[in-house]
């Protein structure tokens, strides 16, 4: 969203169940929400008629949530996700990403399964925008036993590239951008591929398909 845009629009008030946001030269935009709807109301400067209102049903959103934060979840390690405790993360309306961080807060991930690649963060982390939420917690022994490894970025066994290090004072897992994620896969596709093959050689050992 361009800088023009974001300035189009003015919080003007915000509570947990609504927010009211001016339209800049245009009128208000009003948004509610409960457990059963969420509402969107615009209106201008005049007249209490709304210009346009719209309700959906909560219910509408929760296909799309469970995929989302299956995506998440199985990014880092392929595995079936409980539908019924997304739809409780749903029902607390925690956000995909906090739903993915409570995930693996109940099933710590297995560290020894992440695959390290070449190169480092001098050579390849650019600005703040390398990495993206959801951060994953580590304990400080977790945190030592990644250092260890000497390696700055590992493969997931789900595909997402991930390094280390600490938001706030909490040691971290975090996700790598898609863009910094494609140029490190690609620069070690050697490495991933022969780990590929050893799997594939484990998976099956007869060489039979």
């Amino acid at each position: 969203m361009s800088k023009s845009q974001l300035e189009a629009f003015k919080l003007v008030q915000s509570t947990p169940e609504s927010a009211i946001l001016e339209i800049r030269g245009f009128g208000t935009l009003k948004l509610a929400r409960d457990d059963t709807n969420v509402s969107v109301s615009i209106f201008d400067f005049v007249d209490d008629h709304p210009l346009l209102h719209q309700t959906v049903m909560v219910e509408e959103a929760l296909p799309g949530y469970e995929v989302a934060v299956s995506r998440l979840i199985t990014g880092f390690l392929p595995q079936s996700v409980n539908d019924a405790w997304i739809e409780e993360q749903f029902r607390l309306r925690q956000t995909p990403d906090e739903a993915a961080r409570n995930w693996y807060l109940k099933e710590p991930l297995m560290l020894s399964r992440l695959l390290p690649l070449k190169g480092t963060f001098a050579e390849y982390l650019s600005n703040d925008d390398d990495f993206v939420q959801p951060y994953y917690p580590l304990t400080e022994t977790q945190r030592q036993a990644l250092v260890l490894r000497k390696a700055d970025f590992f493969l997931a066994p789900g595909g997402r590239v991930v390094s280390y290090g600490a938001h706030g004072a909490e040691p971290v897992l975090m996700p790598v951008a898609s863009p910094l994620a494609a140029r490190l896969k690609k620069d070690n596709k050697e490495i991933i591929a022969r780990m590929d093959n050893h799997h594939d050689q484990r998976d099956n050992p007869s060489g039979k398909e």
